[in-house]
């Protein structure tokens, strides 16, 4: 992993990452491909928008305290468990909603400083 790690310049993506939500207001968070198709329009060089998601994915896999991508492409009915009755199922409208598949979203925690994670993950391209 870590060799791809420096192929995909992840403390790039994570400056990029940090640059949109600093615009943004709290909750700090915004679907995946708005972010990814707004990181790959500024950055300096070309980056497919669907590049530009994997590396937000793997970025929030190598500092998970910083970087979340939530996925919500689908529900599990059985939490809801007996409360719906026997069968422990949602009535037909709310499983309708449930069975809809959400898109994923990026979520970051701003109250993580940014320096830390920018060394966190300089030091691992030093590593390579």
């Amino acid at each position: 992993m870590y060799l791809h790690f420096c192929r995909c310049n992840l403390p790039a993506v994570a400056d990029a990452l940090h640059s949109y939500f600093s615009n943004k207001l709290p909750p700090h968070q915004a679907y995946l491909t708005e972010v990814a198709k707004e990181i790959s329009r500024t950055s300096r060089g070309y980056v497919s928008e669907a590049d530009m998601r994997d590396r937000v994915r793997k970025l929030s896999h190598v500092v998970p305290e910083w970087c979340i991508v939530t996925d919500n492409s689908h529900h599990d009915a059985s939490k809801f468990g007996s409360s719906y009755g026997e069968m422990g199922r949602p009535p037909p409208t709310m499983r309708r909603l449930l069975s809809r598949a959400q898109p994923p979203i990026v979520k970051l925690n701003h109250s993580l400083r940014y320096n830390e994670v920018r060394d966190i993950l300089c030091f691992m391209v030093e590593e390579n």
